[in-house]
């Protein structure tokens, strides 16, 4: 028997579930009340068969965190990104399972999340690290307290970690035109290039593909991300957000510096033969591949130390590309849709090293504007 079930009363309904055998071999049934409408009940009977399904003992003194986890992450590769779905399960794996993993869900009390969140910070780990850790379990929790596995979300009851304000690293103009100057001709030379004249994520630019270019317009039209997920090779993802899909002007050195990249495959594609892999994209591998994101990040990290640049990271060339726009007075709105920001708040925080100097610029331009209105004739 899959399961059934019963009405018991006009809004009332009785689910049963079959869920095994036991060791004398007598068949376990779980019986569970739902109140509300059919509907209700036979979503609740379809996530209890999910859950037998997966493994997790449906009797809830015996589900494991480990096991629990397990189910939940299954059960979100549907609506949840494959590298956010990646990171979360490092997360647990990393952190949650070598001290929690064989404990009862039902036994999990909030100190010991209390206790492994201490760990985590006595072992040097952020703030945003630990805060992290909690959302993906307090979210778990949440679930499992929807299936029936728990009575209560424990993560609710811990004091929610504090958030570290990370640290906004960029280049300076000057810096980051001897780092172009300097890889011009090198492999990954177009691509920090075009992060750097862009703002765009890493992921956003080894997943850009020539029909997202016009060059005649100057725009490139960013409408994917792509991530190297292991079992599974290069994944393409929606961008971040809705307003991570969007158009972006670029100059005319970026257009040359493209055109001269088409120009270049066409020469790559002739030598490879067969071998080449038709897949549209503006920056591959010798044979047309995609270029490994971590490959990328790498060859950019040695050429910063080669040039004794200060240390940043690939993604810190969107950053230079937002500090530096802002810094000469380009409106936060621009930057926000250049960027990809959800909202035009998410600049303005995470730029706002920038802000006083802007406003100490306002002042100034306020200032001449009344002196010359002094010293203009009244009309």
């Amino acid at each position: 028997m899959i399961g059934r079930i019963r009405r018991r009363s006009k809004h009332s309904w009785e689910i049963c579930i079959d869920i095994g055998r036991d060791a004398q071999g007598k068949r376990q049934r779980k019986f569970e009340n739902v109140k509300g409408k059919k509907a209700d009940a036979d979503r609740r009977l379809r996530e209890l068969i999910a859950l037998r399904d997966g493994g997790i003992p449906l009797t809830t003194e015996k589900a494991t965190v480990a096991e629990f986890f397990e189910v939940w992450f299954t059960a979100r590769e549907r609506n949840i990104r494959p590298r956010t779905l990646h990171g979360y399960r490092g997360y647990v794996r990393r952190y949650v399972l070598p001290s929690l993993g064989a404990m009862r869900l039902s036994q999990l009390q909030p100190a010991h999340l209390d206790t492994l969140y201490s760990e985590m910070e006595r072992k040097g780990l952020s703030g945003t690290t630990v805060l992290q850790m909690h959302r993906i379990l307090s979210e778990g929790l949440k679930h499992a307290m929807r299936w029936g596995l728990v009575t209560r979300n424990v993560a609710q009851a811990v004091t929610t970690p504090k958030k570290a304000r990370p640290e906004i690293r960029y280049l300076l103009a000057s810096q980051l035109n001897h780092l172009l100057s300097s890889i011009k001709n090198e492999w990954f030379g177009p691509a920090v290039h075009l992060a750097a004249y862009t703002g765009m994520r890493r992921g956003e630019l080894v997943g850009l593909r020539w029909s997202d270019i016009d060059l005649d317009r100057g725009t490139i039209s960013v409408r994917r991300s792509m991530v190297r997920i292991g079992g599974q090779g290069f994944v393409e993802t929606e961008p971040k957000t809705a307003k991570g899909r969007r158009l972006i002007s670029i100059t005319d050195a970026a257009i040359l510096m493209l055109k001269k990249l088409r120009a270049n495959e066409a020469e790559r594609r002739l030598t490879a033969g067969p071998a080449w892999q038709e897949n549209d994209l503006v920056f591959t591998s010798a044979l047309g591949a995609p270029v490994d994101p971590d490959t990328l990040s790498h060859a950019f990290s040695d050429a910063i130390k080669d040039l004794g640049l200060p240390k940043v990271r690939l993604h810190d060339l969107r950053h230079s590309h937002a500090t530096l726009m802002l810094s000469a007075g380009v409106h936060p709105k621009i930057v926000q849709e250049r960027l990809g920001h959800a909202n035009i708040a998410i600049t303005l925080d995470t730029y706002s090293h920038i802000i006083p100097g802007l406003q100490e610029t306002a002042a100034k331009t306020f200032d001449g504007l009344m002196a010359a209105a002094r010293r203009a004739p009244v009309s």
